[in-house]
């Protein structure tokens, strides 16, 4: 049987496949930084949508190579089709019926990582106005997908027209080109909009010009997918129609959006800690230096209502590189204080506490042998601890880098002396301590 390959392009499979081993490199790699990060059960909806994206990445890459060995029908003039015995036209049809696979599983992947990004952007700015504006935003990407879908599905009717040989089916059966404008145009107009969820964080930035920039190389990405689409566009529709050219760019395409979209995922890798496993504890226990003093274990849990974002913090809980303020980190601390007659006694406090970013091993020491004098004492210390972090821009604005007595839902915190410790900048937490009368009753 004579192959109806219409190019012999080694360097083509080479280039696909070799794109496609960086690109799976890339997401694997992007899951172990997550997997170390927060932990399997923090694990968020782009955690698990990268999936999806890895199975597109290996349809798209699979249908490119079969559309390239069968032919398709924009391969060949009719003069040429009409030598062809039946055989060859079946594998022209089965190459074509490949190509328009492929249509499938590029607008699949592309939209996946528009997800990715959305649920990366929801992280960095959890607690912040912007957040209708993200959902918004995902409303209409899922929109826009639906739109192309419609566009590949209905562009050339009826669908057996997609891989028609005889007659020679219209242009937009072929080349399809209405799949390239409104795919193009729908992707450039989502990612421009996705690029004003980073853009005014980083116009307040007060770091040093580099470190700006670099921020902007990470959170911007889009412009270089926005850049990938707008080249893939010209470079296919200006040159001769072919398979060979129509998937070669669109390969180049997705790689550059794979790389683009997880760079701020993978900015762990070049920190420190990651590699010495100096991490926060992606179960919520406390790190070795805020560790409870006292004899019975306190309970330390993370709010399901925070997600975690370490990509684009120096360590647990710092907001400096990114706010431009001065190192404050926090943590929403609920206190509950219960005595065990008293029913009264049992009410809890929210508010912000700032937390020592350095504190020796001395220190601690010597506040272990405090609360063992107090024991001896008869003195009584109970506290109990739900520790919740903050998104690492939630504080973002306030210029002095004090925590703000707004909670992230906008509401003033109360109650507990909140208002008066607001005023004089007096944070921290405070316990009751009573005396035991022997007789079971704590006062």
């Amino acid at each position: 049987m004579k192959s109806t390959q219409a190019y012999h392009n080694p360097e083509f499979l080479r280039e696909v496949w070799g794109l496609y081993g960086v690109g799976v490199a890339v997401l694997v790699l992007r899951s172990l930084v997550r997997l170390r990060t927060v932990g399997l059960r923090k694990f968020q909806g782009d955690d698990y949508i990268i999936i999806f994206v890895l199975f597109c990445y290996t349809a798209d890459a699979v249908a490119s190579t079969l559309a390239y060995q069968y032919g398709t029908n924009v391969d060949y003039t009719p003069q040429q089709l009409a030598a062809f015995d039946h055989e060859q036209i079946s594998n022209i049809v089965f190459g074509s019926k490949m190509e328009l696979f492929a249509w499938y599983t590029y607008t699949a992947l592309v939209w996946s990582l528009k997800a990715c990004m959305l649920f990366f952007y929801n992280r960095l700015t959890f607690g912040l106005d912007v957040q209708p504006y993200i959902k918004t935003l995902a409303v209409a990407c899922g929109v826009t997908y639906l739109a192309t879908l419609l566009t590949v599905t209905l562009g050339c009717l009826p669908i057996q027209r997609n891989w028609q040989i005889s007659p020679t089916p219209p242009i937009r059966c072929t080349l399809k080109p209405q799949n390239f404008y409104v795919c193009t145009i729908l992707n450039v107009i989502t990612d421009a909009a996705m690029l004003c969820i980073p853009l005014p964080i980083l116009w307040h930035l007060r770091v040093p010009l580099r470190r700006k920039l670099a921020l902007a190389a990470m959170l911007c990405s889009g412009v270089f997918v926005i850049t990938a689409a707008l080249v893939r566009i010209i470079m296919t529709l200006s040159a001769h129609p072919s398979v060979l050219n129509v998937n070669r760019w669109g390969v180049r395409e997705t790689i550059a959006g794979i790389i683009a979209i997880n760079i701020p995922i993978l900015r762990p890798l070049f920190r420190k800690d990651f590699w010495t496993g100096d991490l926060p504890d992606p179960d919520g226990a406390p790190t070795s230096h805020h560790r409870n003093l006292s004899d019975k274990p306190s309970k330390l849990t993370k709010s399901q209502d925070s997600p975690d974002s370490f990509e684009m913090i120096e360590g647990a809980g710092s907001i400096s590189h990114l706010t431009g303020m001065k190192s404050v980190p926090s943590t929403t601390v609920r206190r509950d204080d219960h005595s065990d007659l008293d029913d009264d006694d049992t009410a809890s406090d929210d508010f912000i506490i700032q937390r020592p970013d350095r504190r020796s091993r001395n220190e601690h020491a010597d506040d272990g042998a405090d609360l063992e004098k107090g024991r001896k004492d008869g003195v009584r210390i109970e506290t109990t601890y739900a520790v919740r972090p903050t998104s690492a821009l939630a504080v973002a604005g306030r210029p002095d880098g004090t925590p703000s007595p707004h909670g992230s839902d906008g509401t003033m915190r109360s109650g507990g002396g909140w208002d008066d410790r607001w005023q004089h900048r007096s944070f921290g937490n405070s316990v009751k301590i009573g005396h035991d009368d022997g007789m079971g009753n704590h006062r």
